[in-house]
């Protein structure tokens, strides 16, 4: 239909230049006698791709698991959408309009609890690098805690880019991490604890023996 018009158009534009005028006015009517007709399908094609682009969110909202995060939002995402399906195919397409946006506002809902919950997680990873911190991690565990850091900037890098369960999975990651250097680091204390205790030991039984000696 949008190359028949088009044509016809073209048309309708090379008959004014040849002066062609009672075949341009007859092309040009012919064109806008089916505009009307055309604005109304390109209307629905614009709605049936709306409702493909949400049912891809609503998918892409699976895989960063609002299943799990933002459950409530998901399903009445997927229930409106369905809605907006049935409306379509009865041809209700203001309902389905109304319906689309519906869609759409649960799913900028259910990507902003996603967004909070990964921030939130993210958060808890630098108390969690903090703590190794003041236990000494950067003295006694420094390359362990200098990868808790690495994962802390991939959990930022992917929360930016919107990949929220990778940003929460790595955000886990640095926790762990991060605990594993305040470990590291407070075992390596103790052993330094002990190895300066036993020196000050043999200090000491040495300061005996030799006393002894004397007498």
């Amino acid at each position: 239909k949008y190359t028949l018009i088009e044509s016809n158009y073209l048309r309708a534009q090379q008959a004014f230049q040849d002066r062609d005028y009672r075949i341009a006015i007859d092309v040009a009517k012919m064109v806008q006698a089916r505009a009307p007709e055309v604005l109304a399908e390109a209307g629905k094609l614009q709605l049936e791709d709306k409702l493909k682009i949400a049912r891809q969110n609503i998918d892409t909202l699976k895989l960063n698991d609002a299943d799990k995060y933002a459950p409530t939002f998901l399903s009445e995402a997927e229930s409106r959408l369905e809605d907006a399906k049935t409306a379509f195919g009865k041809e209700e397409y203001e309902l389905v309009k109304s319906l689309h946006k519906e869609v759409r506002d649960k799913i900028d809902l259910a990507n902003e609890r996603l967004r909070v919950h990964a921030s939130d997680q993210i958060r808890d990873a630098d108390n969690a690098i903090k703590d190794a911190e003041d236990a000494s991690a950067l003295l006694y565990s420094g390359e362990i805690l200098q990868r808790a850091q690495e994962l802390r900037d991939d959990s930022q890098k992917l929360l930016d880019n919107k990949h929220y369960r990778d940003s929460i999975l790595q955000a886990q990651n640095t926790i762990t991490k991060a605990q594993e250097a305040k470990t590291a680091a407070i075992k390596r204390k103790a052993e330094l604890s002990l190895i300066d205790a036993e020196k000050y030991i043999s200090a000491a039984v040495g300061d005996g023996a030799q006393l002894y000696a004397t007498e």
